[in-house]
């Protein structure tokens, strides 16, 4: 029998990186020889897993961590806590519950931060901006259906 074997990390452009998903983003390890996939998501189960991933965490963003970081890191602990309570949820709804409101709280600081810092539009900067750029293509096309057109496709992109 083949001995199983051990993911490792490789940069986010590396062409070798697996395909797999978790938490919404692309996976951190290398795949597997002949596979777009490593080994956890080829369907091989690997003990030093969350090991390795805590391990990567703790020593990519020691230093240097933002709030998105910070968010990743626990959305990570909210999965590995409710991978173990799976079987008996109640025992870890505590814990569960905490690190929900940790979650909800950093998404809120940090759109709070970045709209303090300019960073996010509301609607109203969005729509403002909108109707500038329409008024620039005016100056610049004289055919009217052309402009309603623009102008429907700007509405459009507004509301979706």
């Amino acid at each position: 029998m083949k001995e199983k074997e051990t993911p490792t990390y490789v940069e986010p452009d590396d062409p070798r990186r697996c395909h797999g998903h978790a938490n919404g983003n692309q996976c951190l390890f290398k795949a597997v020889e002949g596979s777009n996939y490593c080994s956890l998501h080829s369907g091989r189960e690997n003990p030093s897993y969350d090991l390795q991933r805590t391990q990567y965490l703790l020593n990519h963003f020691q230093g240097k961590r933002n709030v998105a970081e910070e968010i990743g890191i626990l959305r990570v602990v909210l999965q590995k806590t409710l991978d173990k309570a799976e079987d008996d949820i109640t025992i870890y709804s505590a814990q569960i519950n905490q690190l929900i409101l940790n979650i909800n709280k950093l998404v809120n600081d940090s759109i709070k931060i970045e709209k303090e810092a300019g960073q996010l539009l509301d609607r109203n900067q969005v729509a403002e901006i909108a109707q500038e750029l329409l008024n620039a293509v005016a100056e610049e096309v004289t055919d009217e259906d052309t402009l309603h057109r623009i102008g429907k496709r700007f509405e459009q992109t507004l509301n979706s």
